[in-house]
Parts: structure tokens; C-alpha cells; sequence
């Protein structure tokens, strides 16, 4: 238990060098309690050290109720859904808060005496798969525009050297998000707006900033839903986030002026252009245009971000022991 009318909680595992077990936490409603469950708020965070993340935040009434197999009539629902990595020590901690929600009507006495109360239960389900044998180490020198692919299959392009003996690479992720903040190769071609990839708005309110705590920016999809996947599935994955003009200009070997013009034209290699994104690099002469990339047109181009729909392509920075040799 915490301090504070908080539930403090983790999940530890050591998992075997070839599983993978998803998990799954959840609430159940105790059979006697008496207060209406559309009354309680849930709030469930991620705690590291000092800083917390919400995760959930939603009247109990709302959750799901959950699919793993429990008594007849128990009501039990879903929290939060997560996945031990393969081949890892594995501690994630989390913190639990419940109130009374603040549209609770209480003038006409139907809540006193009333209570909730809920059991916090964990499920696990090993899923066994082939870990590869061949992985690469920190020896491994890497130079941009290499293609590599990392140990849960997702494919990657290097998007700055990494010489031998540097534990970590920047690599610039094939394709691009679906909307739910997961990748797949489906969503490699220059035609995503068509299919389930994401295309979005850079920022609904209009504005050129890239920003990680703004539900309606980008930024809060790559930190706050995208993020914590790819964590999962490559431990040891930090600075994840979105391309910026500069770094695809070095690559495409052109001096990038973020005032310039319209477009650069001709940008490559093809890697860089297979699907249209976002960078978070603003166009400062207007106040709401930044720069992204048009795959079909094969150019390095600004938009009106509050009219305009591009892909989100992520950047992450991952250690090499992620990746398969190549």
C-alpha cells in the first residue's frame, strides 16, 4: 500500500529467453458493495521514482469488463493491459486512487451509507516465441540509411551513425502509426490516408509546437500511447519522439533553412519517402505551418497544420542488442 489513500502495486517477472507473456490487471467489484459504480472514479498511473503517468482516468461503469474467464456475474474490469518483454527482468510499478466522482448527486440521501470496494487481481498468459539467436552487439558500426530489423520484427531505417562500441542507435521507424499508436507494415506506402495508418492533424487547437502533454497533438500520441509499446518491446528505448527537418536534411545531404520557400524538391533516399509525415520542426515566418514530409510528391514541404493530414512516423533510440544482426 502507498501513502496518502493510494494502492500501490507492481508486476515483476523473470521471464525465459524465448517468452514473451502478455498481462492483463484488473478491478473486481466486491460482492457487497452498494454504491453505484457510475459514482466511483478509477485513476491508475505509472510511477518511476518521483513522477507518475496516467494511465487510466474513467468511471469505474465505463471500463471494460474483462474477457479473462471469472465467476458468473462478477463484475470485473480492465485496467490496464501490458507485456513482458522477451528475455527480461521486468518491474513496472503502478498506483491506484478511487474517489467519488464529482457529478455524484448527494442532496437526496441515496448515497449515505453506501459502499465500493474492489480487488485488484493480475493475469498472465505465457505466449512462447522464437527468440532470435543472432542479435546484434555494440561492436556492430551502423551508418545512416542502413536497413535493420529489431527483435519484435518492426522494421527500421538508421537515421544517424552509430560507430562500433556506441551502445545505442536513432532509428527512423519504415512505416507509419495506426491510429490506436501501433506499427505495422501495412502502413509503408505513400498512400496511408487511404487505409487504418494514422493521418492527423498536427494539432487540433491550431498550433505549430510540437508538445508530448497536449491530447490533441501528435507529441501525445508518440509519448503517452506509441511510447509505452515500444518500451515494452525493446527494453532500454528511450527518446522516443518524431523526426525533425534538420536530421532528414542531413541525411538527404541539402543545408536545411526552416524559413525557406515552399519545398525542397527531389528529397531521398526512397527510404526517407515511402509514406507522407510530420516532422516537428516549425516554419517560422507563419504560426501554425511546420514541415513534413510528402512521400508522393518526393518532397521536404510545409503545411497548415490545423488543415492539412500527414502520417506520424516515429524516432527512437534504442540500444543495438535490440536489432538482429544483420
Amino acid at each position: 500500500m502507498g501513502t496518502g489513500n493510494v494502492f500501490d502495486f507492481k508486476v515483476t517477472s523473470t521471464t525465459p529467453t524465448n517468452a514473451r507473456i502478455p498481462y492483463e490487471i484488473t478491478a473486481r467489484m466486491k460482492s457487497d458493495s452498494t454504491l453505484d459504480p457510475s459514482a466511483v472514479k478509477v485513476y491508475l498511473t505509472t510511477v518511476n521514482g518521483a513522477s507518475e503517468e496516467e494511465i487510466l482516468l474513467d468511471q469505474y461503469s465505463n471500463l471494460t469488463q474483462t474477457s479473462v474467464l471469472v465467476p458468473e456475474a462478477t463484475v470485473e474490469k480492465t485496467i490496464y493491459k501490458g507485456t513482458v518483454p522477451v528475455g527480461s527482468n521486468y518491474e513496472k510499478n503502478f498506483r491506484l486512487r478511487m474517489w467519488i466522482s464529482e457529478d455524484t448527486e448527494f442532496s437526496d440521501g441515496s448515497m449515505n451509507g453506501k459502499t465500493f470496494a474492489i480487488t485488484v487481481n493480475v493475469y498472465a498468459n505465457a505466449e512462447i516465441v522464437s527468440l532470435p539467436t543472432d542479435i546484434m552487439t555494440p561492436a556492430t558500426s551502423l551508418s545512416i540509411g542502413d536497413a535493420v530489423t529489431a527483435i519484435d520484427g518492426s522494421k527500421w531505417h538508421v537515421l544517424e551513425e552509430s560507430a562500433s562500441g556506441i551502445d545505442t542507435v536513432v532509428l527512423l521507424s519504415d512505416y507509419n502509426l495506426n491510429s490506436d499508436g501501433s506499427y505495422d507494415i501495412g502502413c509503408s506506402d505513400k498512400t496511408n490516408s487511404t487505409n487504418k495508418c494514422s493521418t492527423m492533424v498536427f494539432d487540433a487547437d491550431g498550433t505549430n509546437i510540437y508538445d508530448e502533454e497536449d491530447d490533441n497533438n501528435i507529441g501525445y500520441l508518440i509519448k503517452h500511447v506509441y511510447g509505452p509499446q515500444v518500451i515494452d518491446n525493446l527494453p532500454g528505448t528511450t527518446d522516443v519522439t518524431i523526426p525533425d527537418a534538420y536530421q532528414l536534411s542531413k541525411v538527404n545531404g541539402i543545408r536545411f533553412v526552416p524559413s525557406y520557400g515552399t519545398f525542397y524538391p527531389n528529397f531521398g533516399p526512397d527510404w526517407l519517402i515511402t509514406t507522407n509525415y510530420w516532422t516537428k520542426t516549425i516554419q517560422p515566418s507563419f504560426s501554425n505551418v511546420c514541415w513534413l514530409i510528402s512521400g508522393t510528391a518526393g518532397t521536404l514541404t510545409f503545411d497548415y497544420t490545423y488543415n492539412s493530414f500527414a502520417g506520424v512516423r516515429p524516432v527512437i533510440t534504442t540500444p543495438k542488442t535490440n536489432l538482429l544482426a544483420q
